[in-house]
């Protein structure tokens, strides 16, 4: 019996805080790992027939906005350039442009094609749970933010269970994980699977827009003295250097506010929710920025950008 007693002890209050991190690291990188292949099986969308026709709009809209200044970028600009034997300059000009171009064309593609990540389809919902406590930066402080969502823990929609940070998208009609919002210009999800590519594409997007509109100005306006009689072709021009500016200006926006969220670890929805102000205030260790940081801002962008940086601005990794 006394040994028996002392084993008891030994085990209840011999246990290293540390060791139990550690232990629940290792436990959490298992789950994940033998979950990989189920998560690169349904990395592209599963879309229905009219969920295709639904969305070909807005992605014919802004593929035909692209090819647009494509167009008068490259046969227009360019090709003027080279004929009249400006070759260095208009070489430096493809490749830069080129450069942007493939990059936000890349990104808009894999943004579009790309699943956010469905807890339905990935079958999440009890590793997410089982390791609320590690995502949330502590045993108690997972204990208080799990009680404190306990009310959304439940999709009425799906009727499942719903991961921490998973919500229901209505158009979708799934519940996307770290669901950030639904963008109808994507005619998709932005989630945790897709919102590197959808911050690629808002950044580079603009940039091509700011390059394009500023050399083909340039261009135009020197060109169009040497060519009175081509005022419509001119028209169209200035007017795809005004369109690439209004989009430059409103992108480039975007991409600074998704830089702040990616780096404090939060999305779209939960900078708008009384329900992170409400743990904020209960867990006073969070009391500024993300719940849910890691403590500094490239942990938090390696969750959504990826572990090698280098890899972090490339739409094809």
């Amino acid at each position: 019996n006394s040994a028996a007693g002392q084993g008891d002890t030994v085990n209840e209050g011999g246990r290293d805080p540390q060791q139990e991190l550690t232990e629940k690291v290792i436990l959490r990188e298992a789950l994940r790992s033998s979950d990989r292949i189920l998560r690169m099986k349904l990395r592209l969308r599963s879309c229905s027939p009219l969920d295709v026709v639904l969305s070909a709009p807005m992605v014919v809209v802004v593929s035909s906005l692209f090819w647009w200044t494509w167009f008068n970028h490259v046969i227009l600009m360019d090709r003027d350039l080279f004929s009249r034997s400006n070759f260095a300059l208009a070489a430096l000009d493809v490749v830069c442009f080129h450069f942007l171009f493939i990059s936000s064309q890349l990104a808009y593609l894999r943004t579009v094609v790309t699943s956010p990540g469905y807890s339905q389809d990935s079958g999440e919902a009890g590793e997410e749970e089982t390791l609320a406590e590690l995502e949330c930066g502590g045993q108690e402080e997972g204990r208080a933010m799990s009680q404190l969502n306990s009310e959304r823990r439940y999709c009425q929609v799906c009727q499942r269970s719903k991961p921490e940070r998973a919500h229901h998208c209505r158009i979708c009609n799934k519940c996307v994980m770290r669901m950030d919002h639904h963008c109808p210009w994507v005619a998709n999800c932005v989630g945790r699977d897709n919102h590197k590519f959808f911050f690629l594409f808002v950044l580079y997007t603009p940039l091509t827009a700011i390059y394009h509109a500023v050399t083909n100005s340039v261009w135009a306006s020197q060109w169009f003295h040497n060519n009175l009689d081509a005022w419509l072709l001119v028209a169209q021009v200035w007017c795809n250097v005004l369109v690439c500016c209004a989009f430059g200006i409103i992108l480039i926006v975007f991409a600074f506010y998704h830089a702040y969220l990616i780096s404090s670890d939060l999305t779209t929805l939960e900078s708008m929710s009384s329900v992170i102000r409400t743990q904020q205030a209960v867990l006073p260790s969070q009391s500024h920025g993300s719940p849910y940081t890691l403590g500094t801002a490239t942990s938090n962008c390696n969750t959504v950008m990826g572990a090698s940086k280098w890899r972090w601005f490339l739409a094809c990794a």
